[in-house]
């Protein structure tokens, strides 16, 4: 079972507080929260695309950091931000939205590089 962040203000205590490490596709902040466990959230600004991009992100960090969530340490805090790595406007008025995303592959593999780099894994 996946135990999530909700409230906004345990999302800023992590950005303020944590360590984090940026790759191309995602931004992964770390903090330690004093459990047995480990509790994520998932953001995506609306810079990405539209909702179904953006919702697609989401279920790919998921399911990539339920499938690694073995090998992590526990008792931390996670909060994964997805980047839109190349971004174009739709026409000279509209803002800039997430052209593609990435595979799932793509983001397996920088989520186990962010995680080794913040000495996540055991």
């Amino acid at each position: 079972m996946i135990v999530s962040l909700k409230k906004n203000n345990e999302f800023r205590t992590v950005y303020k507080k944590g360590r984090y490490k940026a790759g191309k596709h995602i931004v992964m902040y770390v903090l330690p929260n004093k459990k047995n466990i480990n509790r994520i959230g998932i953001t995506t600004g609306k810079k990405f695309g539209n909702s179904v991009q953006r919702n697609k992100m989401k279920r790919y960090i998921r399911e990539s950091y339920r499938l690694s969530r073995e090998q992590m340490n526990t008792g931390y805090d996670i909060v994964f931000i997805a980047r839109a790595s190349e971004r174009k406007a739709v026409s000279p008025n509209r803002k800039l939205k997430a052209v593609s995303i990435p595979t799932y592959k793509e983001v397996e593999k920088e989520m186990k590089k962010l995680s080794s780099a913040l000495g996540m894994f055991v």
